[in-house]
Formats: C-alpha cells, structure tokens, sequence
C-alpha cells in the first residue's frame, strides 16, 4: 500500500511540538518605542530597588541574611582563605600567618609536601612577596563543607621574567585556619617584553 501524503521534514514536525507562543508561524508581541528623556520618579524607584530573586512554583532564594554560607560570614570556611587572598596581594605576611593554621601542611597537588608548620610556609612566602608584580586574582570559588577550591590567575615575576599561571588552590579549613592546602599550577606564560 503506497503512501499518499508527503513524509514531514524534522523542522516542521520540531515546530509543531514547541508551544504556540515559540511557534515560527506565530508573530512576537511587539513592543513599544523606549521612553526618552529623563526617567519618571516611579521608574527611577524601581530602577534603585534591588531585584528580587524569581519564584519558581512559590519557591524563592533565600537573601544573604538567611542564607548562612556567605564569604561575609566569619566562621565560614571561606573567610580564612578570602583573608589570606588578601594579605597575600597586599604582602602582609603577619596577616597572611593569621590565616594558617600553626601545624598546617602545604603541597604541591597531589601529595609533594612543600611545606610543615606555620614558620615553613612563611619561609617559602618572604620571599615571594618581594616580587614586584605578585597579585593572585581570584576567578571562582566554590566549598564543600570545609573544604575551599579556588581557581586563580596569578601574576608573578618568575626567573625568565614577569608572567602568569592559572592556579587550582584547595584549602582544607579547621578551627577558622587554613590546616592543610594543595597547589596544582598550570604553564606559566611569560608577558610579552618590549618590541
């Protein structure tokens, strides 16, 4: 038996599952030109007031007030490895020691042990902030209980001149202390010196 109507393309057969407002064959709302001139007293209050987290199914967010893991909060694992972010880009290295733990332990990631104890890591930290352009800038954070995984971009004066690395940083915080870190670095990339 022969069939007698043409087979349906994949597009218009896609088409037709989407909902009717994301149908091709149904025009957008259109909208109105943008107002011009300054804005009106009830625009700029909303345009001042923070947005509001959208509901999903009466469901909202939580503000940062109810929410109890925040970088702002001093007992959150966070806050010791925000701090020695800090005095590390300001070269403090008092308030960088604040930061770890006295019997802490310091790696190169997996497990090479670079550092034991507090005055080791100091040790190691003297000198690098006397480097000129040494500043880790932080590109994300995220924790799992007390554990603290920084990806960074570090910029440092290296032997074969100024440069950068990506660097992984995994902080394991007890007690308000950094008690153990593991470093893994990526390829440093030297800045182009002058043409």
């Amino acid at each position: 038996m022969a069939c007698t109507s043409a087979p349906r393309t994949d597009a218009v057969a896609a088409s037709q599952r989407r909902p009717s407002w994301l149908r091709a064959d149904r025009p957008l709302p259109r909208c109105g030109p943008l107002p011009s001139g300054p804005p009106s007293e009830a625009a700029s209050a909303r345009i001042s007031e923070p947005p509001q987290p959208p509901g999903f199914g009466g469901f909202s967010l939580p503000s940062p007030q109810e929410n109890p893991v925040h970088d702002h909060d001093r007992t959150a694992p966070e806050c010791p490895v925000r701090q020695q972010l800090d005095a590390y880009n300001a070269r403090d290295i008092d308030a960088f020691m604040r930061c770890w733990a006295d019997d802490c332990l310091y790696y190169a990631f997996p497990d090479q042990l670079l550092a034991a104890g507090a005055v080791a890591i100091r040790e190691r930290h003297v000198a690098r902030f006397r480097e000129p352009d040494l500043h880790g800038r932080l590109l994300s954070r995220v924790r799992v209980g007390n554990v603290v995984v920084d990806h960074e971009l570090v910029t440092r004066t290296f032997p074969e001149g100024p440069g950068e690395v990506d660097v992984i940083a995994i902080y394991e915080v007890e007690g308000g202390r950094i008690a153990k870190a593991w470093f893994k670095m990526g390829a440093p990339r030297l800045h182009a010196g002058p043409a």
